[in-house]
């Protein structure tokens, strides 16, 4: 009867794996508060109470409406 060693291999590189899976995971993280979670917060605290709304705006001349008659002309 043939004899079966069935060996479980290296115990230490099936963590590491984990570890570089967990550390760049948190460089990823880390990156995406720095590029954009920072200046979102920058944003939102470096003027607090500002109310100073400018808004110009223009509204279109409708050219289709007949005009007034002109009640000035002399007798």
């Amino acid at each position: 009867m043939p004899t079966i060693i069935n060996s479980p291999g290296n115990m230490d590189d099936s963590a590491t794996g984990v570890v570089v899976g967990v550390l760049v995971a948190l460089l990823v993280i880390a990156l995406f508060i720095i590029y954009y979670g920072l200046p979102a917060f920058k944003n939102t605290t470096e003027n607090p109470n500002s109310d100073n709304v400018n808004l110009n705006v223009t509204l279109p001349v409708d050219n289709s409406a007949p005009s007034a008659p002109n009640n000035t002309s002399a007798y």
